[in-house]
Order: structure tokens, then C-alpha cells, then sequence
């Protein structure tokens, strides 16, 4: 998604979006959390936004807007921000947001191979549903084979909540951008 280098004017900060990092000017203390993200990083998540706004639009037979962003954020943020700190780790795609040192981290684990895959596609959402890290111990208590202390380990190392980013304040400039 190429914006030219157009300035947009959203939520009182100045951002220019180009192919470097934004350039922030602060107008007011409060800055909204979502212009601290790389402009990658936005423009992936509004391909996805526009995707499920255009699908839910469909659906409706009408254009579902600011109602379709609001739910994308409802329902899919914290999903696509917990993969993209895995997608990080695992050295799939290096995300600014997460430290540079951490990208490819899992692959120099070799011990317990098999649990990690385990917990990582638990945490994908591969199965039934995304898992949390009370459900990983909760599944590994319930297996008995499950070495607890390694499930721990593998959760410190996973660091899931890093991707914890909150939601930006003006969701209605989204579409205007």
C-alpha cells in the first residue's frame, strides 16, 4: 500500500508515511500508541483491515465502514499481533516492533523440539481455538508426559505479551488514510 509520501493530518499527530520510519510531531502530549508501530507493520494490518471490512461489506450488501474496523479490532488485533511476535521469533519475517536480537531465537532451540512445536501451534490457533499461557499450563498439567518446567521455560522465552500493542484511538481515520 503506497501512500506517495502524502502528509495526512490524523488525531492531532503529524505523521508523513513513506518507505522510511514515520515521523511523528507531537500537537498534544497523548500520542496515539498506533503511529509508534513501523509504517510495515501498519500497512500490513490495513491490508488486513480492508480485506475483512470489504468481506464484511459483502456480506451486508452495503459498506460496513467504521463498523467493520471496529470489529476487526474487537476480534482479530490481539491475533494478529501475537503472530507476528511468533512469525519474529521464529524467523519467518523480522518485525521492528520486537528486538532485534530475539528474531530467529527458536531456532537455536533443539531441546524438546516437539513441545515447542506444540505450544507454538497452540498459540497460532492451529486446533481449535488461540491459546493463552494459563491454557498452555493447563494443557501441559493435564499431560502428565509434559515436563511443566520446560512448558515455563519455553513461555519466558516466547514472551507472547510483548505483542500486547494497543488499539489506535481514532479508528475512523483508518479508512480516511
Amino acid at each position: 500500500m503506497n501512500f506517495g509520501g502524502r502528509n495526512w493530518k490524523v488525531s492531532r499527530i503529524s505523521f508523513a508515511i513513506n518507505n522510511e520510519s514515520p515521523s511523528l510531531q507531537e500537537e498534544s502530549p497523548e500520542i496515539d500508541s498506533w503511529y509508534s508501530l513501523s509504517v510495515e507493520f501498519r500497512e500490513y494490518a490495513l491490508a488486513e483491515i480492508l480485506k475483512h471490512k470489504w468481506i464484511e461489506s459483502e456480506k451486508h450488501r452495503r459498506d460496513m465502514g467504521v463498523v467493520a474496523v471496529k470489529e476487526w479490532f474487537h476480534k482479530y488485533w490481539w491475533k494478529f499481533c501475537r503472530y507476528r511476535r511468533i512469525e519474529h521469533i521464529e524467523g519467518d519475517r523480522l518485525w521492528k516492533e520486537f528486538d532485534d536480537i530475539e528474531f530467529a531465537m527458536l531456532i537455536r532451540i533443539v531441546v524438546e523440539r516437539d513441545l515447542l512445536n506444540s505450544i507454538l501451534n497452540r498459540m497460532k490457533g492451529r486446533g481449535t481455538r488461540f491459546h493463552d499461557n494459563l491454557d498452555i499450563f493447563d494443557w501441559a498439567r493435564e499431560n502428565p508426559q509434559i515436563n511443566i518446567d520446560h512448558v515455563h521455560a519455553f513461555l519466558l522465552v516466547i514472551d507472547i505479551d510483548k505483542a500486547r500493542f494497543p488499539e489506535p484511538k481514532n479508528l475512523e481515520a483508518l479508512l480516511s488514510a
